[in-house]
């Protein structure tokens, strides 16, 4: 996928590319539609595809996002993210039609991660509280809803770094506060049922007047 930009313009028209590796060449190129993915005063926009495990082989979704950021309160140390999904495109690589799915005006799902048997899975941050969301859109309605408490100074881009295999999410956040230990969380798509959550502890702590700054990034899966 690609996306072009007109100056003095705040919208990209989305490209979708198809390459022939064998060929080593360019078979065809598709305009999907114009989004928007400018900077704003208070925030900015983007634009996202949605490819991974769970999704049928022929589908991939464009997202659309709007995020705003949030001034700390008193005692918090960190700006926070609020985030609005403005539009998602359903494209099937095949018949190369596009199809818009529809979201609850007045949800508050966050962001689409993860696609599997008709469900959108969504994933939010407030505060300390991982919210996931299954939305079915056939129905067009939220089929389940899971509230797990993580760290306090989690962000809206961990949700980017999510991990996905075998029908499960593997969630573990990189707080922005250095001195704060991550939480690891193993979640059930299907059924939003918690397989595993825990947080991480120092083994042997630091000594004292000593520091250690641990830093989590972008779990991998391994056999």
């Amino acid at each position: 996928m690609g996306g072009y930009g007109k100056e003095g313009r705040d919208d990209a028209s989305v490209h979708i590319y198809t390459f022939n590796l064998e060929k080593e060449r360019l078979m065809s190129e598709e305009v999907i539609d114009s989004l928007n993915s400018a900077p704003e005063e208070n925030g900015y926009n983007d634009i996202s595809l949605l490819i991974n495990e769970t999704s049928d082989k022929d589908e991939l979704f464009i997202i659309e996002s709007q995020f705003a950021y949030v001034e700390p309160s008193e005692d918090q140390a960190f700006f926070g993210e609020t985030v609005t999904v403005k539009k998602v495109i359903k494209y099937n690589l095949q018949t190369e039609e596009t199809e818009d799915i529809s979201l609850p005006e007045d949800g508050d799902l966050g962001i689409p991660f993860a696609y599997s048997d008709g469900e959108l899975h969504f994933a939010n941050i407030v505060s300390n509280q991982l919210n996931l969301s299954n939305y079915d859109i056939d129905e067009k309605e939220v089929t389940e809803h899971l509230q797990i408490e993580t760290v306090y100074s989690q962000a809206l881009s961990d949700i980017f770094q999510t991990l996905v295999r075998n029908g499960k999410l593997y969630f573990v956040p990189s707080p922005q506060d250095i001195s704060e230990l991550t939480t690891i969380t193993v979640v059930d798509l299907d059924t939003l049922d918690i397989n595993y959550h825990g947080k991480v502890e120092y083994v042997s702590p630091p000594e004292s007047n000593a520091e250690a700054n641990i830093h989590f990034n972008y779990p991998e899966w391994r056999e």
